[in-house]
């Protein structure tokens, strides 16, 4: 006898796995006759449904569980044909490295579109650089509010192409170096975008065609040499004694009161309106020598922020100890709308007009206070819970006051200057 040598038996490879065909048949109400549809499944999405041309005549019958025109043969091999098409297209998409959806292939299948061989356009290109980013986000390695960005800012790109060549569909090699400057002049002058949203949808273009570059869509990126970048923010902050006024200003709406409360908190603790709401007992610590601090993560970059509370912070605080114990929340931090409501109405009571009261203006604030006191731009990020960058370009500044003192307190110690 022969030695039988047991060979592990290795499961097929489903090639179908990551994109199925699903047939479903819909009745007519007029008629009662079945209509076979079809959509495609693939990366958890369902593309829209499309008709297969067939239809059950008398005699025949659907078998949803297989998937079969009982009764009719050609029909059932048709569908089956149908999957093996859809295969194909599939491992076409793959082996050219083309970003693959529901939608794409079912256009394929009916052939609506050909774009196996076809290069996209601008605003194809576009949509598959956000896919080819959504890895990145599923990792963890994107935000998820940074690539939810991406898909409006490639709704405003597109509408820019219908206001500039008056199409939607702009084949890349009809891009032209003035693309730049036509899309900044648009952004800023027909959307009043600021320069910061503006550089960021001119930096988000500049990517994604270098992203067409790369898969040889086109020959060049035009926007290879351009660049934006953002100055100096005007920062307006309010000073000691402006902040002083608001806090004695005497007020009789109990609401009113606790808003005042709460900005106040805000300009002492550099937290955001939003991050008040997620306050908890938890957040709360104390060092062994006594001191008070908070230590909570921002809502908008999950950064934590280190938060040293002030005498008059912790005030506030104990005022409502009991609606602490109570609910487990610091503070009773009230909806974005009623609060920016309110707080027009505290900068009428307090006289204060140099411009209007917000939240962030009680964040800047604190950061312009401890700049100006001596802290250093890494301490002042571990307290707003940010990047030395970013704190440096919109959060604090240096008061001429305090570069004068600065030099001076230089020049007195060095006289011989």
């Amino acid at each position: 006898m022969e030695n039988k040598v047991n060979v592990s038996k290795q499961k097929p490879d489903n090639k179908l796995s990551t994109a199925k065909l699903i047939f479903s048949a819909l009745k007519s109400k007029k008629t009662e006759k079945q209509t076979i549809r079809m959509h495609v499944y693939h990366n958890g999405k369902a593309s829209n449904k499309a008709l297969t041309g067939i239809r059950i005549e008398n005699g025949e019958a659907w078998d949803k569980k297989s998937c079969e025109v009982v009764g009719n043969e050609h029909k059932t091999k048709y569908l089956a044909q149908l999957r093996s098409q859809l295969d194909e297209l599939y491992y076409n998409f793959q082996y050219r490295g083309r970003i693959v959806t529901a939608q794409t292939l079912l256009d394929c299948l009916t052939k609506k579109r050909t774009w196996i061989n076809e290069v996209p356009n601008l605003t194809e290109a576009l949509l598959r650089y956000n896919e080819s980013r959504r890895d990145e986000m599923i990792a963890g390695k994107l935000n998820k509010r940074s690539f939810s960005r991406f898909g409006k800012w490639r709704s405003i790109i597109t509408d820019f192409c219908k206001y500039q060549y008056q199409m939607e569909n702009v084949p890349l090699d009809d891009l032209k170096p003035i693309l730049g400057k036509q899309i900044d002049t648009y952004l800023r002058a027909k959307c009043n975008y600021s320069d910061v949203y503006t550089a960021k949808i001119c930096r988000y273009l500049k990517t994604a065609l270098s992203y067409a570059l790369a898969n040889e869509w086109t020959n060049r990126n035009v926007l290879a040499v351009s660049r934006w970048s953002v100055g100096q923010k005007d920062i307006k902050a309010i000073t000691n004694s402006e902040l002083k006024a608001i806090e004695e200003v005497k007020i009789l709406d109990p609401e009113l009161e606790r808003v005042r409360d709460l900005f106040v908190f805000c300009c002492y603790s550099a937290f955001g309106h939003k991050d008040l709401s997620e306050l908890r007992l938890g957040h709360l610590f104390q060092t062994t020598d006594g001191i008070w601090y908070l230590y909570h993560p921002r809502s908008k970059t999950n950064k934590k922020a280190v938060v040293t509370l002030a005498p008059a912070a912790l005030e506030i605080l104990q005022k409502y100890a009991d609606y602490a114990q109570r609910t487990g929340k610091l503070l009773p931090a009230q909806s974005d709308q009623d609060a920016n409501r309110k707080l027009k109405a505290l900068a009428s009571l307090a006289g204060f007009s140099r411009f209007p009261l917000t939240w962030y203006a009680a964040r800047r604030t604190c950061a312009t206070y401890l700049l100006n006191e001596g802290a250093s731009l890494e301490t002042v990020a571990a307290h707003l819970g940010n990047t030395r960058a970013m704190v440096e370009r919109f959060y604090a500044q240096k008061r001429d006051e305090t570069i004068v003192k600065e030099v001076s307190g230089i020049f007195n110690r060095n006289k011989a200057v």
